[in-house]
């Protein structure tokens, strides 16, 4: 690449931080960035670090959303003594691929695979990882198929297991994916965040459509996820009891399953989206993450290693 178009990229990733409030030089944040081939695609990495942090995160978004969604969230992890990372999935923010779309679940493996080896480059050999929604689903697979995960401690928001409506979604997919490959997206007015829906429909990275091949790999996905063996992992999973996006008190028995040794926190009047919901619930959750759950982990690390 040029230096002509490293110049460019440099001024449009710059804007783009603006545009999303991301974390930056004002509040002495170093802001790293790099596109990471997978497969056919270039995928969007990001490295936040503070000028003292105490612990390495990884985030993973979930399905449509992207980095800019959380940057509230990132920046209040990098005040909290955290190095950030962050990558947008295939198809997603300013990532390559055709828009959500997705052939087989099998390919975010690969995508952590890949973001796991980044890291390592920044001497993160284990981290904390915050999974939202899709993001968490991805999560929970790699631990339940990888028992030398190197996760210091797994935090799943809102985790995709099932999506709303599990069944009439299965039977509406039969019924038109032969006629067509895409259905509107439909983006509901929260009456409880009226807000988040505006900023979500107004956010030029967000999509209008739903491919049907990725629900299509979904439901695969789900099948094989219920065959896995269980995990000992001790799991933290954030719920919030008004979720209408995935299939919440499902997967809340599935996760406890999968994870005997889970620990549960559900939220009253929380949506689908915590990481961005109304002030008082967001801010409990934020603190909830770093106080109770990465801390925690944090310091038994540090007993068992002391030894």
């Amino acid at each position: 690449m040029g230096k002509f178009r490293k110049d460019k990229l440099k001024a449009k990733i710059k804007k783009y931080h603006g545009i999303y409030n991301f974390p930056g030089e004002k509040e002495r944040v170093k802001a790293d960035y790099e596109f990471l081939p997978v497969n056919n695609d270039f995928l969007f990495f990001q490295c936040f670090t503070p000028e003292s942090y105490q612990y390495n995160i990884l985030i993973l978004h979930g399905y449509f959303d992207h980095a800019g969604m959380l940057s509230e969230f990132i920046r209040y992890l990098t005040e909290n003594k955290g190095r950030v990372f962050i990558i947008d999935l295939p198809g997603h923010g300013l990532s390559t691929g055709e828009q959500y779309v997705i052939e087989d679940f099998t390919y975010y493996q690969k995508v952590l695979y890949v973001m796991d080896q980044q890291m390592k480059q920044y001497g993160a050999e284990k981290y904390h990882v915050i999974g939202h929604s899709t993001g968490g689903g991805i999560s929970v697979q790699h631990v339940l198929t990888k028992p030398d995960h190197q996760f210091e401690s797994l935090t799943l928001i809102a985790p995709l297991a099932r999506s709303s409506k599990w069944h009439l979604s299965k039977a509406g997919h039969s019924l038109i994916s032969p006629l067509v490959k895409e259905v509107p997206r439909k983006i509901r007015t929260d009456k409880e965040n009226p807000e988040l829906s505006e900023r979500i429909k107004e956010d030029p990275l967000h999509g209008p459509s739903i491919p049907l091949c990725w629900l299509e790999a979904m439901f695969e996905w789900e099948k094989e996820m219920r065959a896995l063996e269980p995990s000992q992992f001790p799991v933290h999973i954030i719920q919030g009891n008004m979720d209408k996006t995935v299939d919440w008190k499902y997967n809340l028995r599935f996760l406890e399953k999968k994870f005997p040794n889970a620990f549960f926190y559900l939220v009253d009047q929380g949506g689908h989206h915590l990481l961005n919901e109304r002030g008082s619930i967001k801010h409990m959750v934020f603190s909830l993450i770093t106080k109770k759950i990465i801390c925690k982990a944090e310091d038994l690390t540090n007993n068992m290693s002391n030894k």
